[in-house]
């Protein structure tokens, strides 16, 4: 992105850029549910900003909210930045 800015005579030019350039889109979100009601989410945390103060307070709320909610904690996938073996996800039933 390049932005230019001219004053005219006895102004100024000014042009700032956008180092972060431009992405492609591979794969659209999915779309948002109308409802969590019914519903299973798992927590992910990495082991980093506190997610093991945040999520429990974060599963408090929710389960005020949505009490029908099936919530799977974190402490019960592997931690960390790492892909979450198929032995994990196995035991997760889709929807």
């Amino acid at each position: 992105m390049r932005r230019t800015l001219d004053e005219g005579k006895g102004g100024f030019k000014l042009t700032v850029l956008n180092p972060m350039g431009a992405f492609e889109v591979a794969q659209q979100h999915a779309p948002r549910l109308a409802s969590l009601n019914g519903r299973t989410i798992g927590e992910l945390g990495n082991g980093s900003w506190e997610d093991q103060v945040i999520l429990p307070a974060l599963r408090e709320q929710l389960r005020r909210r949505v009490p029908d909610l099936r919530i799977i904690p974190y402490t019960e996938f592997p931690r960390g930045a790492v892909d979450i073996p198929a032995r994990y996800s196995a035991k997760i039933e889709p929807e």
